[in-house]
């Protein structure tokens, strides 16, 4: 269950969700923000083993993406 929400103040106008234990965040991807990420990821993953998952970094638990007849594919990131 999703309690609280925002719409981020930075440049990507992304829209952000946070569950409602504020563990995780959901955000949207705008443009060719999933693009970019994708094209990181090896490294992330990379990072996350070389410090054995201690890392600061957020944690990346998946990209999706939405779709449906009634309006143009949502891609998000938790």
């Amino acid at each position: 269950m999703v309690f609280k929400a925002g719409q981020s103040a930075g440049k990507s106008n992304s829209f952000f969700f946070f569950s409602h234990d504020n563990k995780f965040v959901i955000k949207t991807m705008q443009g060719d923000e999933k693009k970019v990420f994708l094209g990181m990821l090896d490294d992330y993953i990379g990072h996350m083993i070389y410090f054995q998952n201690k890392s600061l970094l957020a944690r990346i638990y998946g990209i999706f993406t939405i779709k449906s007849d009634h309006f143009t594919p949502l891609d998000f990131i938790i």
